[in-house]
C-alpha cells in the first residue's frame, strides 16, 4: 500500500492543514501461490484452478491426471484423499498428487485343446461356405 496526491510513499502525515488536501490510499490485493508436485514425476500431472497467483479468499480446485500406465493414488499436503478443494486461500499452499504403476493387464489365454477345436471349426465353416458359393 502507498499514498498519492498530497502524500507520497508508504506513510502520510499532513500538519497544519489550512486548505483542502487530496490524499489517495492505494491498496494491492494479497495473492498466494499453490505449488503442485506429482510423485513420481512420470506418474502424471496436477493442475489447479484458478491458476497462480490466487487472490486472497479464493477457492481453488486441483485435479490429478494419471499418465498412461499409472493410476492416481491420492492427494497430500494441503489436501488429502482423492479430491482437492482449497477453501478461502489465505496463505501459500502445497498440493502433491501421488501415482502408482498400474497393474499389468492380463491377456486372456485359451487352453490348447479348446484353441485347436476353435481353429478346426473355423476351418470347417470356411470350407463349407466356399463350397456353397461355388454350387
Amino acid at each position: 500500500a502507498n499514498f498519492s496526491g498530497d502524500c507520497v510513499g508508504a506513510t502520510c502525515t499532513i500538519n497544519n492543514v489550512t486548505m483542502s488536501r487530496s490524499v489517495t490510499a492505494n491498496f494491492t490485493a494479497n495473492t498466494y501461490t499453490v505449488t503442485t508436485t506429482a510423485s513420481p514425476l512420470a506418474g502424471g500431472s496436477v493442475s489447479c484452478l484458478p491458476a497462480n497467483p490466487v487472490p486472497q479468499g479464493s477457492n481453488v480446485t486441483c485435479t490429478a491426471l494419471a499418465a498412461p500406465g499409472y493410476v492416481f493414488s491420492g492427494f497430500s499436503g494441503a489436501c488429502s484423499g482423492m479430491t482437492c478443494v482449497l477453501s478461502a486461500v489465505n496463505a501459500n499452499q502445497t498440493v502433491s498428487a501421488t501415482f502408482a504403476a498400474a497393474a499389468p493387464q492380463q491377456v486372456p489365454t485359451w487352453p490348447w485343446p479348446a484353441l485347436l477345436a476353435l481353429i478346426a471349426l473355423i476351418g470347417h465353416l470356411g470350407a463349407r461356405s466356399i463350397g456353397r458359393s461355388r454350387a
